[in-house]
């Protein structure tokens, strides 16, 4: 076990892991999928998800777990990592060059990059500030999300700890967090939309 890793993931707690996600789908969404799939439903019955939690298995405990904390951010080194990932299954077989079919010219996805550009991190810092402002205007309103994610983002992770803090059973913090990843799930189809657009 990576200790240096583990210690920066506990500090990032959970608002790291949705940010992770976020930036999967969003990676997901710029490479061309074949074969009937998508940014949702990845080569190998894969998720982006799937990424984010094989990223973190591989940092704390497998091949990964050589972070430097004094060569670059934990996060920029997660990304890095499911930015190169998805792009291998990208060039995958299973994700193989097809005809187009308007005028049967080949194509095939994008390469990614192994590394993050410093223009790729500046646009991966607007995305989190523009994902953590949908995310707190979808719980305007709901005085105990939005105590709860402000909590959350403080690092606050213990369920016991929250309840005490919001002054409710553990039960409601389990509700809670159901109801956040709501939420979440709505903010990041929102994103997805508008990457659609732009893109």
């Amino acid at each position: 076990m990576d200790e240096r890793a583990l210690s920066a993931l506990e500090e990032g707690g959970e608002l790291l892991i949705l940010s992770l996600t976020d930036y999967a789908y969003y990676r997901a969404n710029q490479l061309s999928w074949n074969n009937g799939f998508s940014a949702k439903e990845l080569p190998g019955g894969k998720t982006p998800e799937d990424f984010v939690f094989e990223t973190l298995e591989k940092v704390l405990t497998g091949p990964e777990n050589n972070w430097d904390p004094e060569r670059g951010r934990f996060d920029v080194f997660l990304r890095w990592i499911i930015k190169r990932d998805l792009g291998h299954l990208a060039r995958s077989s299973e994700n193989r060059k097809i005809l187009r079919p308007d005028n049967e010219l080949p194509y095939s996805s994008p390469l990614a990059e192994e590394t993050l550009t410093p223009e790729e991190i500046i646009l991966v810092q607007e995305r989190d500030r523009r994902f953590h402002k949908l995310l707190y205007e979808s719980v305007e309103g709901d005085s105990e999300l939005e105590e709860l994610l402000l909590y959350l983002d403080e690092g606050v992770k213990s369920t016991e700890i929250l309840a005490q803090k919001l002054g409710v059973p553990k039960r409601r913090i389990y509700s809670l967090k159901n109801k956040l990843a709501a939420r979440i799930k709505t903010v990041q189809e929102q994103l997805l939309r508008e990457d659609l657009v732009s893109g």
